[in-house]
């Protein structure tokens, strides 16, 4: 997302239409923000004869859209390595070896960038092969070893099917692990219903498959949610078969999940982010919503307000109020670990899930951009409420900034954070302190500082703000008349590879101009 929109968040203007055009300009015109529309044809947000209130409302309906993207129920699958996908192509049956899964085919896709492509060569003894789609991933399958997931209120499994040549045969099904007639009393959980299911005769076109519910059926314990299965008797020759956009239908509009940054694209370089909500593009969402003024944007502001509140408090491994760069796009809570989902894919090389190390580390610009949302978001739902949820998390991040992050030497400032992994046995050394110190993170303190102070009406908050103003005015370059990008290290080298223009304009929008020099 782009630098214009954050210029005027950070200056916090009081005028509702400067932020609303610059967010609403930004979503509809950079490039990791784009709509299908946009990318195929120019967009009427590009004509300079477009009401810009016709702007501002497609802009809205763009972010609303990408905000939902998940919320009408529990995806399956829908694109490779979704953020939204509940469940996992991880109990195969059968004769194993001899179908080849391909989760992110090209092969003309329903919908979206990528389809499942299973081909089917049968060789093994048994003749028949299938995969189970379960909940949570697990190297073997989950067959009655854990818990599935909770999918109470859905009525029906719906998707997309087609076969390579038409004629094939399958058989998909929902539920049935760890059931009768083959259920295993030594393993401590099964499917809450099922298995139910149909065989179908595919043709060469997509044609749209269902599953209903019974009613009546316990929905409260799915670890299948789908499975897929062929044999050689209806596919003497083998088969391959598509499957896409395949979700049960159970919505839930109000649960937390965070809007993701880059809509996905064949380039399988774009991996690190196809599924990333970055914590920076959150708040800047969220800023939209609070400046949309209304019932609806309150109630945006208050998914995504409770959403950043819980992913600080819901950590995988850190319990001292730091957030990470990047959670995973779709619905927040990994139900199997009651954790924050970060974003990643699965490597079928390497045969295991992969984490981008940005992503997963800790930097103080977003930290202080999430801390500026969640103050706007306290004005907005709870103005007068000292415990808020929203200001306690601001004040919780705000403290973990001071403790972990200040400079005391003469340049003043705060480092960029922390960058890395948690301690594990696979990251012994955990996440390293970044000693560079940005002037544009300083920047972004300071703003989020001010508001603290004037929040809390604590003035020790003012003079941290001081104190990342302080580094701010130390890196001005009185020759050129401008402000160097930082410094590299504690000794105070410094950056001078570029001169970065959002440095220039953000400092005087956010601290005036002719009290500084």
């Amino acid at each position: 997302m782009g630098n214009v929109h954050a210029a005027f968040a950070l200056a916090s203007l009081t005028r509702r239409e400067f932020l609303t055009m610059a967010l609403a300009c930004a979503a509809a015109t950079m490039p990791g923000c784009q709509s299908n529309q946009a990318r195929s044809a120019p967009s009427r947000a590009d004509s300079d004869d477009v009401d810009p209130d016709v702007r501002v409302r497609e802009a809205y309906q763009y972010l609303e859209a990408e905000m939902d993207r998940w919320s009408y129920g529990t995806v399956v699958y829908d694109d490779g390595d979704s953020g939204g996908a509940g469940f996992f192509p991880s109990g195969w049956m059968g004769d194993r070896g001899d179908i080849v899964l391909d989760e992110a085919s090209t092969d003309l896709p329903a919908a979206g960038t990528t389809c499942i492509k299973i081909t089917y060569t049968p060789r093994g003894p048994k003749r028949w092969t299938g995969i189970y789609w379960a909940y949570p991933d697990r190297p073997d399958g989950n067959w009655g070893e854990a818990p599935g997931r909770n999918l109470t209120g859905a009525t029906r499994l719906r998707g997309w099917i087609r076969g390579a040549r038409g004629g094939e045969i399958c058989e998909l099904k929902i539920g049935g692990i760890n059931r009768p007639p083959y259920e295993d009393s030594s393993k401590p959980h099964q499917d809450s219903f099922g298995p139910v299911g149909t065989r179908i005769a595919l043709t060469q076109e997509w044609q749209r498959f269902e599953i209903p519910i019974p009613t009546g059926t316990s929905l409260k314990n799915v670890i299948g949610a789908l499975a897929w299965t062929a044999s050689s008797a209806y596919n003497p020759e083998g088969c391959v078969i598509y499957l896409d956009e395949m979700a049960y239908d159970h919505a839930n509009p109000d649960g937390l999940r965070l809007v993701r940054s880059y809509m996905p694209t064949v380039d399988s370089r774009d991996r690190a982010i196809r599924n990333a909500a970055f914590l920076y593009d959150n708040a800047l969402v969220l800023l939209a919503f609070v400046s949309r003024g209304d019932a609806e944007g309150r109630h945006r502001v208050r998914i995504l307000a409770d959403s950043v509140v819980w992913a600080q408090s819901h950590d995988r491994a850190y319990r001292d109020s730091r957030w990470r760069n990047a959670y995973s796009c779709g619905p927040l809570e990994d139900p199997a670990t009651k954790t924050a989902r970060l974003p990643g894919w699965y490597d079928k090389h390497e045969k295991r899930w992969l984490e981008d190390r940005y992503a997963v580390s800790s930097d103080t610009g977003n930290t202080a951009w999430a801390m500026i949302a969640l103050l706007s978001a306290h004005r907005v739902l709870a103005s007068g409420q000292k415990d808020s949820p929203y200001l306690h998390a601001a004040l919780r991040a705000s403290q973990w900034i001071e403790e972990h992050c200040r400079e005391n030497g003469s340049l003043g400032g705060y480092t960029g954070g922390f960058e890395g992994w948690e301690e594990t046995i696979a990251h012994p050394a955990g996440p390293k302190r970044l000693e560079w110190r940005s002037t544009e993170h300083n920047l972004d303190l300071y703003a989020a500082f001010s508001q603290l102070a004037t929040a809390t009406e604590d003035a020790a908050w003012q003079k941290c703000a001081a104190h990342a103003r302080t580094f701010v005015l130390n890196l001005w370059n009185a020759k050129g008349r401008f402000f160097w990008t930082g410094v590299r290290d504690s000794q105070g080298t410094l950056n001078t590879d570029a001169v970065p223009a959002d440095v220039q304009t953000w400092s005087v929008l956010a601290m005036g101009h002719d009290d500084m020099f």
